[in-house]
C-alpha cells in the first residue's frame, strides 16, 4: 500500500491496529477513504509485522454505518482497494462481509440463529412505512382493548 498520498492523521489512523480508534472529522475530510484503506491494510501482509496480516479474512472485520448507501459505497471501495492490491480472493468475499447498517447486522445475526431462537429464518427488515402502519395498528389495538376493559362499571 502506498501511503505517500495520505495525510499524517490518515496514515496514523490506517496503521494503528493495536487499540480502539475514534476518528472525528467533518464532511468531505476523507473518513470513508481512511476507513476503507484501514480495512484493506488489516488484510495485507505486513500489517501485523513480519509479513503477517492483522486479519486473515475480510469476514473478521465488522463495519457498521448509518445508511445502506454508505455501506454499499464502503463495500465498493474496499473491493476496489483489494483488487488493486492483488487480493482478488478477499475482494470476492466483500459482499458476504460484515459491512452494513446496524439494522442489517442485527437482522443477519437473527437469521443465522433463527432456529435456535425459535423464529422464522426468513424474517426481513420492514420498510419505514410498513413499520409505521404496524405500530399504529398495535397502538390502536391496545387502545381499543383498554377502552373495552375499562368501560362503565355496572352495579349488580
Amino acid at each position: 500500500m502506498d501511503f505517500s498520498h495520505f495525510t499524517e492523521p490518515q496514515r496514523e489512523s490506517v496503521k494503528t491496529l493495536d487499540r480502539p480508534l475514534l476518528i472525528c472529522a467533518g464532511a468531505g475530510s476523507g473518513k470513508t477513504f481512511t476507513l476503507t484503506q484501514r480495512i484493506t491494510w488489516t488484510l495485507m501482509p505486513g500489517s501485523a509485522g513480519e509479513n503477517k496480516a492483522f486479519l486473515q479474512d475480510i469476514g473478521q472485520a465488522l463495519v457498521i454505518t448509518y445508511t445502506h448507501k454508505a455501506a454499499s459505497e464502503i463495500k465498493e471501495r474496499i473491493r476496489a482497494n483489494l483488487r488493486s492490491e492483488g487480493m482478488v480472493e478477499q475482494a470476492l468475499k466483500v459482499d458476504a462481509a460484515w459491512i452494513s447498517t446496524i439494522h442489517g447486522a442485527c437482522l443477519r445475526i437473527l437469521q443465522e440463529h433463527a432456529l435456535e431462537l425459535g423464529i422464522n429464518p426468513e424474517l426481513e427488515l420492514l420498510e419505514p412505512a410498513e413499520s409505521n402502519d404496524i405500530r399504529e395498528q398495535a397502538i390502536q389495538t391496545v387502545l381499543d382493548y383498554i377502552q373495552r376493559s375499562s368501560g362503565p362499571e355496572t352495579d349488580e
